[in-house]
């Protein structure tokens, strides 16, 4: 009797854990972003961080050859051309999000982005452009590329 005194609250301290860690693994699982997800947000900034080193093939690199932009009006070396006008009538280029939002769908996303595109350092740039954007993504060959862009 007295073995089965000792061993009871060992046993319910034993399942009482189980059972935390189990809801605790569920509630990370519930907050964390895919693998996938996670990939995705890590190309963005990727792409950000090219453009603001002004570095288009950074950028480019990460746009499908079947990209189409504007509503079907720009194709891949549509936009690597509009970027690089871009980059050569701007001296100090500056990207910041506002927002973005990822919508998963299978292998691919839905990404909208708010940003503020700016030229000039210091506190007050010399000229900014917000724009809002809807992008579309699929995940091929291990790795996320953008196959539609439109901006206004």
């Amino acid at each position: 009797m007295l073995n089965q005194s000792v061993r009871f609250p060992h046993m319910v301290r034993s399942r009482c854990l189980g059972i935390l860690l189990i809801l605790l693994n569920l509630a990370f699982i519930g907050c964390s972003k895919s693998p996938t997800e996670t990939l995705l947000r890590e190309t963005i900034d990727s792409m950000q961080a090219a453009g603001e080193a002004r570095k288009l093939d950074g950028v480019i690199e990460h746009v499908s050859p079947r990209f189409s932009g504007q509503s079907g009006s720009l194709t891949r070396d549509d936009l690597k051309r509009y970027l690089l006008g871009v980059i050569m009538r701007t001296q100090d280029l500056g990207i910041t999000r506002t927002s973005t939002t990822v919508e998963m769908k299978g292998e691919a996303a839905i990404v909208t982005l708010g940003l503020l595109v700016t030229d000039g350092s210091g506190l007050l740039p010399s000229n900014g452009q917000l724009l809002n954007a809807r992008t579309i993504w699929r995940f091929e060959d291990n790795r996320w590329q953008m196959l539609e862009a439109d901006w206004q």
